[in-house]
């Protein structure tokens, strides 16, 4: 999600992984943003687990990214810690 807005056009998701327990996402998102916008702009990632083993839809972490500190041309892959979502 493209905050701080909050709404479904910010929104994106990746396919979902059915029994792996190994899943890899090699996904690419865009958004259509004017330069001067970014500065002001994060991206917040949220990981989920939808297994029936688990709660309905639980966070199992997040990572927000200031699209400012970020090489938007080049693209970002590298790995992230993950937190909690109080964090």
């Amino acid at each position: 999600m493209l905050l701080p807005d909050k709404s479904k056009a910010t929104k994106k998701k990746t396919g979902v992984k059915k029994r792996d327990l190994n899943p890899e996402f090699n996904e690419r998102f865009e958004y259509d943003l004017p330069k001067d916008e970014i500065r002001f702009r994060r991206l917040s990632v949220s990981v989920k687990n939808n297994s029936s083993s688990f709660r309905s839809r639980d966070v199992i972490g997040q990572v927000q990214l200031e699209l400012a500190e970020v090489n938007l041309v080049s693209g970002v892959t590298e790995w992230f810690t993950l937190k909690d979502e109080a964090e």
